[in-house]
């Protein structure tokens, strides 16, 4: 019988237990939880500490990665913050130091930038807890996190003598040898949504093209936008 309260315990026709959303989020229970979702349940549901569904199974999930895909498949938002300001992607970071985790949020829209209670954004998270390959990961894919003044921030949070190498990662994205790095990575993000912007692009200037005045101006505009 089910409980008339959104994502609690409840069995099932057979009189089987079936774990509230909560437990079963953490236990990695892909088929308790998708019946929760598809009962109402909001993906987004929130405890009394403000985290998440995607807090929770980022901080204590035995199988973080296909419950929280399952959660963003149905309209989780990555980019909510609990009590102490953090997100998602900063929860991962706590415990995980695992790339997919990291490309799964960023993918799905993550923003790395957002700090939390303490100021801190994502990479000093990563910094600050000593995760060498997602701190990597999100150098070499997220344009934000390799800004100079993140990597400053950041080392403030590796001065401990357990993080020589996160402060050698660190440092190679400074000075020249950071700058053709983040053009590199300017170039590979542009590269990656290309299709789609030429797309987009194409578009725009038929629209363009067709309204009053726009003839002959297309040249001129494509210069502005290539």
């Amino acid at each position: 019988m089910m409980s008339t309260i959104p994502g609690a315990a409840s069995t099932n026709e057979y009189g089987e237990a079936i774990p509230d959303i909560w437990d079963a989020a953490e236990l990695g229970d892909l088929a308790a939880v998708q019946m929760h979702l598809n009962n109402g349940v909001s993906p987004d549901q929130r405890n009394n500490s403000r985290s998440t569904l995607l807090h929770r199974t980022a901080w204590q999930g035995v199988n973080p990665y296909a419950v929280m895909s399952l959660l963003i498949s149905y309209g989780a938002n990555v980019n909510l913050t609990n009590e102490n300001g953090n997100t998602v992607l900063q929860n991962v970071l706590m415990k995980h130091d695992d790339p997919s985790l990291i490309k799964l949020l960023l993918d799905n829209g993550a923003e790395a930038m957002i700090p939390n209670k303490e100021g801190m954004n994502t990479l000093e998270v990563a910094a600050l807890f000593n995760k060498l390959e997602s701190a990597r990961y999100l150098l070499e894919n997220d344009l934000s996190s390799s800004e100079p003044q993140s990597i400053v921030n950041a080392l403030q949070r590796a001065r401990s003598p357990d993080k020589k190498l996160m402060k050698a990662l660190l440092k190679s994205w400074q000075g020249r040898e950071g700058e053709r790095k983040r053009f590199e990575l300017m170039e590979r993000l542009r590269g990656r949504s290309s299709s789609s912007a030429v797309a987009n692009d194409a578009a725009s200037i038929r629209s363009f093209e067709t309204t009053k005045g726009g003839e002959g101006k297309s040249s001129k505009w494509l210069k502005l936008k290539f």
